[in-house]
């Protein structure tokens, strides 16, 4: 038997032990374990359009946060019931998708259509310096954007975006 030595999708095919396709794991300390089974809780309510990339978001406090998002909307779940957080209505097409990240107590959200949008509670807001971006994420003290669009470059699945540090607004 081969000793399994991960997740390697770059890997030659014929590598003893490479994990060349996954789903459903997540990394962990002791390699990688089963990711959790999403549920709806019986009780939540569908949203009004189909959804395109939700989150559960964890504030310093270890509160969290359930977002949603449509085509033309982002909701948050509260009480049971999904309330609008949108800044306005945003201009998604049928392949648009939501991501999301969370840095310190602000959730981003980005859906390369729209600014990338902001809420630390409430509705979000666009950050008036951001660009357009498909997906966010953070690492250390920085939030990232990539695959961006903005005034000066256009369309730049290339390019990447950082925050100024510990300053998502930056």
């Amino acid at each position: 038997m081969d000793k399994v030595i991960g997740f390697a999708p770059d890997a030659d095919p014929t590598t003893p032990g490479a994990l060349l396709a996954c789903e459903n794991i997540i990394p962990a300390d002791v390699g990688v374990v089963g990711a959790p089974t999403g549920i709806t809780p019986a009780s939540t309510p569908a949203l009004a359009a189909a959804c395109v990339g939700a989150a559960v978001a964890v504030k310093l406090d270890d509160s969290r946060r359930v977002f949603a998002g449509t085509t033309t909307k982002l909701y948050e779940l509260s009480g049971g019931a999904w309330t609008d957080v949108s800044a306005g209505s945003y201009t998604g097409g049928s392949d648009t998708r939501w991501s999301f990240c969370q840095f310190g107590d602000a959730s981003i959200a980005a859906n390369l259509s729209d600014t990338i949008q902001r809420s630390a509670s409430g509705a979000f807001a666009a950050i008036a310096t951001a660009p357009k971006a498909k997906i966010v994420f953070t690492v250390g003290g920085f939030v990232m954007a990539l695959n961006t669009v903005d005034g000066t470059y256009g369309t730049s699945p290339d390019r990447w975006w950082c925050s100024a540090l510990y300053n998502e607004t930056g």
